[in-house]
């Protein structure tokens, strides 16, 4: 029986209003939890969710939520915690003194996530018990705190039967993390209707690769599955391969020549995603600006996988192209070679400025951020002005 626990370092301290109890214990696969919770302002409150299941060797995170800590007389708290894992036949594990908190603090009544969590991953199928012991160091308070979570082997089901339960799924992916849905998605989109597949292809793309890369315990599984599929799926997993980080010499080696050739052919040419950033600045045309549409495409398709904040804030930084509002009205009436490099630049904001606003007005998340982003990033006047109209200020 296995288990892997390891400790993150979380940065930063971020208030949200308090709740009764001094502590409570967090247990979540959320991967976006430092976002949720840093990346929102203090009166929105992060958009957490815990897990009580998980499948082996899925990354769990835990860690301690706290209020009102003991303080000493120049107002520093110190509060560690001890983990133990009691495994299903009744062994167990752990990590002592991991930190909660050790720092000055301005207000001890506000909710705080913990400056480290502890990432654990199960080997084998069944309930486990998580237990913290909670040592307030100053006050000399101890809670004991504990949660189960029942751990089950990978299988596949399915899940979809039409588009709107795969594009329900797709949009809402990112709140609660369903992951049990990722395999049959995959073999759902493959066989979906062609305009699906070609109108959102680089979306769900860099969705697919997003939350393969981030649930890596997958990949292996999904490969074994691979040549049991038909041409349709076998082009489709092909296809978002490239988008995850993960070695698969193995498994190329093992693929026919024609399927190899197809896979080195599609890695080199295929649109990547855009890690940095979208290069607004660079010359562009009406082709150019298109591809940067698709572009933009990824990084929500990143979000919507993710729930990260990164994304968005890439998108955000696009609205810069509003200074070339107007271009492509003016060149349908010029056609003036001149102008055609304005009217691409038109037409890249007008997609970033459409998507935004669109996503602000149907995801909380979104406009949290985007919230965050207005009131806390470094904005150039242009974005700002376009920033606060989408959020109606």
């Amino acid at each position: 029986m296995k288990t892997i626990i390891y400790i993150v370092l979380v940065l930063f301290l971020m208030a949200q209003p308090a709740f009764a109890a001094d502590s409570q214990l967090l247990v979540t696969t959320d991967k976006a939890l430092n976002d949720k919770w840093y990346k929102v302002r203090g009166e929105d409150g992060p958009a957490l969710f815990t897990n009580s299941k998980a499948f082996t060797d899925q990354e769990v995170s835990v860690g301690i939520l706290y209020a009102n800590p003991g303080v000493d007389a120049n107002g520093r708290a110190k509060i560690l915690f001890d983990l133990k894992i009691v495994y299903p036949d009744g062994n167990s594990s752990g990590n002592p003194n991991i930190r909660v908190v050790d720092a000055k603090l301005s207000n001890t009544k506000v909710i705080r996530l913990g400056e480290e969590l502890a990432r654990i991953s199960f080997h084998d199928p069944g309930r486990y018990a998580i237990q913290a012991t909670v040592k307030d160091i100053i006050s000399g308070k101890t809670e004991k705190l504990e949660s189960t979570i029942d751990i089950a082997a990978l299988s596949n089901t399915k899940y979809f039967q039409d588009n709107i339960s795969f594009k329900t799924w797709l949009n809402n992916y990112y709140q609660r993390k369903p992951v049990e849905k990722i395999i049959d998605g995959i073999i759902y989109f493959s066989h979906s209707d062609k305009q699906l597949r070609e109108k959102n292809f680089f979306q769900i793309a860099a969705f697919f690769g997003k939350v393969l890369d981030d649930n890596q315990y997958m990949v292996p599984y999904l490969l074994d599955l691979y040549p049991q599929q038909d041409s349709d799926t076998k082009f489709i997993i092909m296809c978002f391969l490239p988008y995850i980080n993960y070695d698969l010499s193995q498994f190329i080696g093992k693929l026919s020549e024609p399927e190899r050739t197809f896979y080195f052919q599609w890695e080199k040419e295929r649109l990547p995603y855009p890690v940095t950033g979208i290069d607004y600045a660079k010359k562009m045309t009406i082709p150019e600006s298109i591809k940067m549409a698709y572009l933009m495409d990824m990084l929500w398709g990143n979000f919507f996988a993710s729930g990260e904040y990164e994304p968005v804030r890439r998108l955000v930084d696009c609205l810069e192209l509003g200074k070339f509002k107007g271009g492509l009205e003016k060149y349908k009436q010029t056609k003036a070679k001149d102008d055609e490099e304005n009217a691409a630049r038109d037409m890249a904001y007008q997609a970033a400025r459409w998507s935004i606003k669109s996503n602000v007005m149907n995801h909380q998340l979104v406009r949290n951020y985007c919230d965050f982003i207005y009131e806390n990033e470094q904005l150039s006047p242009i974005v700002r002005q376009e920033l606060k109209e989408i959020l109606g200020r």
